[in-house]
């Protein structure tokens, strides 16, 4: 009879196999509650509403920290996680664009132009979210995506270790410097619109260095 194989311990959790980290768990559980709670107060609720203690704790609670919070766990899971092959990671990534940008037209394309259609609502009533604008919004479903792809290309290249770290705070003093590129062509513009800070259509207030925020 051969012996049991010894059951792996994550290096970083200490957790036995592929037991869930709870608390990574609960964390994002949390920034998405949050997440759901201020779109709802910002895009549905009254502007007078916004200030009132709920809405100044909504706000506190899901306009600075919600976004960056899920994206950090994400980027933890990701060190807590069994060894993911890196081209599963890179598909995984561009999966989640390509949702990104079904997204964009399930949930603003189609509905402002059938609305427009159908003369539900005219272009005055939604300028200045023209189709166009609603297609190419930047998601948290892209960021996360473009995160993953970037990762696993670094993953490729260089093992997770004070390379990554330098690079990353090399990012961080970079990033007042990104948010202001920009090419003046839609030709390199257009394209890179999901990086670049000065893009017209962020729709979300993310970490990504290179994105601002419509907020």
């Amino acid at each position: 009879m051969e012996a049991a194989q010894p059951v792996a311990v994550n290096a970083v959790t200490g957790i036995v196999g592929r037991e869930r980290v709870r608390a990574f768990d609960l964390a994002a559980g949390l920034a998405v509650f949050f997440m759901i709670l201020v779109h709802v107060l910002w895009h549905w609720g009254a502007r007078e509403t916004w200030t009132t203690p709920i809405g100044e704790a909504i706000s506190l609670a899901a306009g600075p920290t919600a976004a960056p919070v899920f994206m950090f766990l994400m980027g933890a899971s990701l060190g807590a996680a069994p060894r993911t092959r890196i081209g599963t990671l890179a598909m995984r990534g561009l999966w989640l664009v390509l949702l990104g940008y079904v997204l964009n037209f399930l949930r603003g394309v189609i509905p402002a132009s059938l609305g427009m259609a159908t003369g539900v609502i005219t272009a005055d009533e939604v300028d200045p979210y023209t189709p166009w604008w609603l297609a190419t919004t930047v998601d948290l479903h892209h960021v996360v995506g473009l995160s993953l792809v970037i990762i696993a290309v670094l993953r490729a290249r260089v093992q997770p270790g004070w390379l990554w770290l330098a690079l990353g705070g090399g990012l961080i003093l970079v990033a007042p410097w990104l948010r202001s590129v920009t090419f003046g062509t839609p030709i390199l513009d257009a394209p890179l619109t999901p990086f670049l800070g000065s893009a017209q259509n962020p729709g979300w207030p993310i970490p990504w260095p290179g994105r601002s925020s419509e907020r």
